[in-house]
């Protein structure tokens, strides 16, 4: 009997297409499982990092740094109320639409606002970086607004020696003059 290269004995035929449904099925199975794991810890690991020199931050998953965002201008506006400003407090509590979401359509940065408080609200997380001038700009923002931000907001964003969670890497960009990049 001759047996060619492909193993099946002349004049047999093997039945491949049994055995070729069972493979694609497996295969398909496990393409299937494959995505969804992949998707699984992709979502899991979703928000805004970001890096300088050997350190990396998680500032937030999206929605979280909306929530941030919105408690640094409630502490904004509560600082311009105490300063007398009740009508830049009332215009920055209008681009408040809820307790996680800033309407960026009636957004109005007014005179009065810290920068490091305009670095880190009005910022595209689209845009890259922040420069060593607005790192300092924030870490001041943060001393200046500490008081005016709600019991909450506080226990949150602060360690227990009173530091904002993004000081390290905040500091580390002053020190050694280097760009923060978003990642």
């Amino acid at each position: 009997m001759h047996i060619p290269t492909n193993g099946t004995p002349v004049g047999q035929k093997k039945n491949y297409c049994k055995n070729e449904k069972i493979f694609l099925q497996i295969v398909l199975y496990r393409i299937v499982f494959s995505f969804f794991l992949i998707m699984l810890s992709v979502s899991a690991d979703m928000g805004l990092d970001i890096a300088c020199g050997h350190i990396i931050e998680r500032v937030g998953s999206y929605s979280g740094v909306q929530r941030q965002r919105v408690v640094w201008i409630k502490a904004e506006a509560r600082r311009q109320e105490v300063l007398g400003n009740i009508g830049s407090a009332q215009q920055m509590k209008k681009s408040i639409r809820s307790s996680d979401h800033v309407d960026y359509e009636t957004f109005e940065m007014t005179d009065g606002w810290l920068d490091g408080t305009r670095a880190f609200v009005d910022h595209s997380d689209c845009d890259g970086i922040w420069e060593a001038s607005e790192a300092i700009a924030i870490l001041e923002a943060v001393t200046t607004l500490e008081p005016f931000f709600d019991e909450d907001a506080k226990s949150y964003y602060f360690d227990d020696h009173g530091h904002y969670y993004l000081r390290k890497i905040l500091m580390y960009c002053v020190r050694h003059k280097k760009d923060i990049v978003f990642c």
